[in-house]
């Protein structure tokens, strides 16, 4: 059985939840709840919801339903995998701002440490979902993106990494205004959270950690025009998952013991 990694707080999990619920295919998938999985961090697991087949992820969200339905019946994968360079191009990007994490990490680092790893350049521009395409192929196309469009790819990842700020302020109080949550927002909170975000133990620490400023104080600068915004759809999103008792109960039955 394919297994699918998700956590009951995440939007994507739970949409992928109630399209294969009304399809009449939630079981024939297994559920992995991420809340208290280290299994899952061991495993490349970087955004959720993520697929697995035969022990192996193939994509990470966006992920479709088709997808995980094809999987679940051991078909050949091949179609949902991109055919040009430029789609597995658009897949690593649609990929990288769905993931929290690795926006953060390339906000901060750039994509060296992702582009470093093959494993992790194939998974998100979903080429282990089979393809002839070349993995050296594709990473010349991704460099070729961010040197034509350097600025519009780091304002999107700041913005990414700015509604998880907000989203994780909401999380841990669901009734913070916006008020709120702009007086939180300083160069010393948001570093630090920003490292936090990142880091495991020490590593993603940079040396330079003015790098890891100068992020920050990209964040706090969409503060002063989209934290109101940010914050009420954020909170429909939060609403929306906590109100699906069902849902939630759900998820927590597949954690680990």
């Amino acid at each position: 059985m394919v297994k699918l990694y998700v956590h009951r707080l995440c939007l994507s999990s739970y949409t992928l939840y109630k399209e294969l619920k009304a399809r009449g295919t939630l079981d024939k998938v297994k559920f992995v709840d991420t809340s208290n999985s280290l299994k899952a961090v061991k495993k490349g697991v970087f955004s959720v919801p993520a697929l697995e087949t035969q022990g192996m992820l193939v994509a990470v969200d966006p992920i479709e339903v088709e997808l995980v339905e094809a999987a679940a019946l051991n078909e050949d994968l091949s179609r949902f995998a991109p055919k040009t360079v430029e789609e597995a191009v658009e897949a690593f990007f649609k990929s990288l701002y769905a993931s929290g994490y690795l926006s953060c990490v390339s906000l901060i680092h750039g994509l060296k440490p992702i582009l470093k790893d093959l494993s992790t350049v194939r998974l998100l521009a979903k080429l282990r979902l089979g393809t002839t395409l070349k993995t050296s192929e594709v990473m010349e196309g991704i460099l070729k993106k961010m040197e034509a469009s350097e600025d519009e790819v780091r304002s999107k990842l700041a913005y990414i990494c700015f509604k998880n700020y907000v989203r994780e302020h909401i999380w841990l109080n669901p009734k913070a205004s916006y008020e709120d949550i702009r007086n939180t927002l300083n160069e010393s909170n948001v570093t630090s959270w920003l490292l936090a975000k990142t880091s495991v133990g020490r590593t993603l620490i940079p040396n330079n950690l003015n790098t890891v400023k100068k992020a920050a104080n990209e964040l706090i600068k969409l503060g002063n025009n989209k934290l109101e915004t940010t914050t009420a759809k954020t909170k429909e999103e939060v609403e929306t998952l906590s109100k699906d008792i069902e849902f939630q109960k759900y998820i927590k039955t597949k954690r680990s013991s």
